[in-house]
């Protein structure tokens, strides 16, 4: 199990997208509200540690990689071009807009729309409804028809957008290069600020 300590929910899912990358997704889960909102319910906590959850000495672990989940640079390239490839832009509207500081580029990759982050949970941290959250998907163009690949500024905050697609059912991966790769990369395009 994932818990995130507090509200920032990309490190901990950047965590789970980490052990689905190893071939363990299928036993992982995230609580959802994470340690805080656990406290603030009133839950049972210790600092002792069971026996059970122990690591045996002789224990091993056989990692079964799942490159696929990874998308990239010209996968994310191809997906620029051939529109079959929902591109999902993770950060705040200020940067994807180009207004907020460059990664080394300001802007945005070509045809991906803007999920910020941000609008996933809600203040306690928890995520928001199933439905709230598809229809986040749906108002920024992204259909079930499509696999979707999620970026940001360096594949952190991305895991979010990550997650939650494949949450709701979605075929999706992450550009861990993300737009620092991208805006790093001169021959590639990026669509440039726009002017306040």
């Amino acid at each position: 199990m994932v818990v995130p300590h507090d509200d920032t929910l990309q490190s901990a899912t950047r965590v789970v997208i980490t052990l689905a990358y190893l071939g363990v997704l299928d036993r992982t889960v995230l609580l959802d509200g994470g340690f805080k909102t656990w406290k603030s319910e009133g839950r049972a906590v210790t600092a002792a540690v069971p026996a059970a959850v122990v690591p045996s000495p002789s224990a091993t672990f056989t990692p079964k990689p799942q490159p696929a989940l990874i998308a990239t640079i010209e996968q994310v390239e191809a997906a620029t071009q051939d529109g079959r490839v929902s591109l999902v832009d993770a950060r705040l509207p200020r940067f994807y807009e180009g207004n907020g500081g460059g990664y080394p580029r300001p802007g945005h990759i070509p045809t991906a729309v803007n999920i910020p982050l941000n609008t996933l949970s809600d203040s306690t941290g928890r995520f928001r409804a199933p439905a709230e959250l598809r229809q986040l998907f749906v108002t920024a163009g992204v259909t079930d028809a499509r696999p979707v690949i999620t970026y940001c500024h360096i594949g952190q905050q991305a895991s979010l957008l990550w997650f939650v697609a494949t949450l709701l059912g979605h075929d999706a991966r992450m550009f861990d290069g993300s737009f620092q790769e991208w805006s790093g990369t001169e021959r590639l395009p990026v669509v440039l600020p726009v002017k306040k």
